[in-house]
C-alpha cells in the first residue's frame, strides 16, 4: 500500500518531463532593439528548441532605418506541420540633441597669474578634445579650442583667453 503513492507521483513526473522535454520553446536571441534613425540595424534572430536540439527560426521581415516608430520583425519555424512564430519589436528612434555650451569663467589675466580652465559642460558624457595655445607669460588673446564627435557629427567651441600686462 506505502508504494502506490510514490509510483503515482513517479508517473506524474515522468509525464510532466516528458512534456516539458517535448514542448518547443522559443527565444529571442540577445540584441539591440533601439536604434537610431539613418542606422542598420543587425538582426540577432531568433531560436527555437525542440527536445534537446535547437533551431534557428527565420524571418522575411527587415527594420527600415529611415522610418521612425516601432517596427516588428516576426520569427517562423515549422516543426511537424506545427507553424510557430515568435515576435520581436524594434524602436527606430531620433537622435538625441548635442549641446556643448562653454562653462563661465575668468579668462582675462594678468601676465604671470594662473589661469583656470572652466571647460565645457556636454548633454552626453563623452570625451571633450581640448586645444590650447595660452602663454600666460606673454600679454595677447588665446584660442582654447574644445572638440567632440558625437554619432559621426563634429562639434567645437572656442574660449578667448586674454593675457594682458
Amino acid at each position: 500500500m506505502k508504494l502506490i503513492p510514490y509510483v503515482f507521483i513517479i508517473v506524474i513526473i515522468s509525464v510532466l518531463l516528458f512534456f516539458y522535454q517535448t514542448t518547443p520553446y522559443m527565444n529571442l536571441n540577445q540584441g539591440l532593439d533601439t536604434i537610431y534613425i539613418g542606422q542598420t540595424y543587425v538582426d540577432p534572430g531568433a531560436t527555437i528548441k525542440i527536445g534537446n536540439e535547437t533551431y534557428d527560426m527565420s524571418t522575411e521581415d527587415i527594420v527600415n532605418g529611415s522610418l521612425l516608430g516601432k517596427q516588428e520583425l516576426t520569427y517562423v519555424y515549422t516543426f511537424e506541420n506545427q507553424i510557430y512564430t515568435i515576435t520581436r519589436y524594434v524602436m527606430v528612434i531620433e537622435h538625441d540633441q548635442f549641446e556643448m555650451t562653454l562653462n563661465p569663467g575668468v579668462d582675462t589675466i594678468r601676465i604671470g597669474e594662473p589661469w583656470v580652465d572652466a571647460g565645457v559642460t556636454t548633454s552626453h558624457d563623452i570625451d571633450v578634445n581640448v586645444i590650447s595655445n595660452v602663454n600666460r607669460l606673454r600679454a595677447g588673446t588665446y584660442e582654447v579650442t574644445y572638440q567632440v564627435t558625437y554619432l559621426d557629427t563634429s562639434f567645437e567651441l572656442t574660449r578667448y583667453v586674454t593675457v594682458i600686462s
